[in-house]
């Protein structure tokens, strides 16, 4: 007989329940994932605590220091302690991106590959064995076909956990116990899969191009997909293995296209396309490559024509109008354009914002357009600059600043949308030079569960993209400043919109959102608020405006040149693209002497802008 699996939302929601509740939020490092378990439960009154624990022993300490009524693990991938999963004290609930009996750490990794039609997340009481308690949470969602691994994750299973933990912490609550996992249930799917293995992820060029794109995006962002790749470099043939990311299969029929394709053999590198390039398959239908990074130690994960040699490069036919892959594109509904730029991890380099500048200029001449919808990806709205083109480049200080402007092209060609409502839809997160980009926009609509991180400290940066004009004016001076200075952490779309960063959120979870989004936005192009809105433009947009705006960027610009010169932003910059920590790039840089700080200014940047 099959028994009734718990799932989020059966209980009527009373936040009251949880008031006072007193968590420790257990993780292996502190991601997004955990950041939003973290403010979600602080928005429902729970005492949390945060941890990153890289052993049991570490566990046992912050539990003892804690002294939590409840341990909520949602990203854990190590043993937890007999002492802590045996004790009847205090539950300890284990979040697990799988449906129902599905055991291992490559769950979403093997859902993709083996092409499953759906896919879930589990909260489990920990046991003795991993991923193998009993249950006290489950929901599951269609997996779309072109789904990545890192897309699942920050998408449908950050929405399910978010919801099967409040779910599972208001049933401790009211004393509802687990349901037990019974492998007998024809309604348990999962079982135990094994870690998948680099041999899992290694490319074979004869197969077609779905099944390489599916084993790309089961490995995608980390660790990646293994490819060799043949190419000619000065007239020479050779082949290189790479770890390969950001895969689209060409469905295009375009003449140029299916010739290079037919001429080459599978494996071999046939053509580019901003940034990314094409690579021959068995089939003849050839997979885009966006990203990749050489197999080894200390390399960054760049656009594939940065890693490729220059000279290949050069010689690659440029398939830029003929394609069927784009990075930017339009969807137009009667007044309304939707403008799409999905890049890579959100980051947008200076090619990609110039070229993102001249499309909104573009549709800026479209007279039948009245609101126009910056979409950004479905991962990420925009993270702003791209950190690891900027470590790439000969002069990363040039070429942050180089990179900067570029964005604040784009912002620029927005505001200069008189006769438009401008909206940014945040479907993923927006860090950065992408919270400011959304913030410039006329409305601000969001997912429920999106993390804005306004904060530029992190990074040793001050920040530009006109924040300084735009963002007092959402949220006032005063919070403007504790944003950006004061609080380094992100905010939850609810609470962002409580505060003026965003006007708008949007349905329970982002399948929501995307349903709501055309029916509000259609209302925007209706509502008298669209002439009320377009009018005050016309009205205050003038050239004294705009040379009061010329002023916040010079500002800024002037401020973050000190920024780009720091060691702060070298250090920061190189941790994040290496991914290590303190000591690890001190270490990498006796390794390599070109991670030691060469320029004059060896302070840490502490580069404050006034709103004066």
């Amino acid at each position: 007989m099959s028994a009734i699996l718990p799932k989020p939302r059966q209980l009527v929601q009373s936040p009251a329940i949880l008031e006072g509740l007193k968590v420790l939020i257990i993780s292996d490092a502190i991601n997004n994932l955990t950041k939003r378990i973290n403010l979600t439960l602080k928005q429902l009154k729970v005492g949390t605590t945060v941890t990153a624990c890289g052993n049991g022993s570490a566990m046992e300490n912050a539990v003892k220091h804690s002294q939590p009524d409840v341990i909520v693990c949602p990203f854990l991938t190590k043993y937890i302690p007999e002492t802590i999963w045996r004790s009847e004290e205090r539950p300890c609930l284990v979040f697990h991106p799988g449906i129902v009996g599905d055991r291992g750490p490559s769950s979403i990794d093997w859902a993709i590959r083996q092409q499953a039609e759906s896919w879930g997340g589990t909260l489990l009481q920990a046991s003795e064995v991993m991923d193998g308690g009993d249950i006290w949470s489950t929901a599951n969602f269609p997996l779309k076909a072109d789904a990545t691994k890192t897309g699942v994750y920050c998408g449908e299973i950050s929405d399910v956990a978010a919801d099967a933990i409040v779910d599972g912490l208001m049933k401790f609550r009211l004393g509802i116990p687990p349901t037990p996992l019974d492998y007998t249930d024809p309604d348990v799917k999962g079982c135990l899969l094994p870690s998948m293995k680099s041999s899992d992820r290694k490319i074979n060029w004869d197969m077609s191009a779905e099944e390489i794109c599916r084993i790309i995006r089961c490995s995608d962002t980390q660790p990646g997909a293994i490819a060799s790749l043949t190419f000619s470099e000065d007239g020479t043939r050779r082949a290189e293995t790479y770890r390969v990311f950001g895969a689209f299969q060409e469905s295009g029929l375009h003449k140029d296209v299916q010739d290079v394709l037919g001429a080459g053999t599978p494996g071999s590198v046939v053509g580019k396309k901003q940034g990314a390039v094409l690579v021959s398959t068995g089939d003849r239908q050839g997979v885009w490559i966006t990203c990749m990074k050489r197999n080894k130690r200390l390399s960054i994960k760049l656009p594939a024509t940065s890693v490729l040699p220059a000279s290949t490069v050069a010689s690659l036919p440029d398939l830029t109008n003929v394609s069927s892959h784009s990075e930017i594109w339009l969807k137009q509904q009667g007044p309304v354009c939707y403008v799409h730029f999905d890049f890579y991890n959100g980051a947008m380099d200076s090619r990609q914002g110039a070229e993102l500048a001249m499309v909104l200029k573009q549709v800026a001449k479209m007279s039948h357009v009245k609101v126009v919808v910056l979409m950004g990806g479905s991962r990420f709205f925009s993270t702003g600059i791209h950190l690891c083109q900027i470590e790439a480049s000969g002069d990363p200080a040039k070429e942050a600043n180089n990179n900067i402007n570029k964005i604040n092209d784009v912002i620029l060609a927005m505001s200069q949308m008189r006769d438009k409502l401008v909206v940014a839809a945040l479907e993923g997160n927006a860090g950065a030079g992408g919270a400011m980009m959304a913030a410039a926009a006329d409305v601000v609509v969001s997912a429920q569960g999106v993390l804005l991180s306004p904060a530029y400290r992190s990074m040793g940066l001050c920040g530009s993209e006109y924040w300084t004009h735009f963002l007092p004016r959402r949220v006032g001076r005063d919070t403007a400043y504790e944003l950006m200075y004061a609080r380094p952490d992100p905010l939850l779309a609810e609470e962002a919109r409580s505060l003026g960063l965003v006007d708008h959120v949007l349905g329970r979870n982002k399948h929501e959102f995307q349903e709501m989004l055309p029916g509000f936005v259609e209302n925007l192009a209706s509502a008298t608020s669209w002439n009320k809105t377009v009018q005050e433009k016309f009205k205050t947009r003038n050239s004294d405006w705009f040379d009061r705006l010329s002023l916040h960027r010079q500002r800024e610009l002037h401020a973050m040149e000190q920024c780009f010169n720091s060691a702060a932003f070298q250090k920061e910059r190189q941790k994040f693209v290496y991914k290590l920590n303190d000591e690890q790039l001190v270490d990498a840089a006796q390794e390599n002497p070109s991670l030691k700080w060469k320029g004059q200014n060896t302070q840490e940047a502490s580069v404050y802008i006034s709103l004066d």
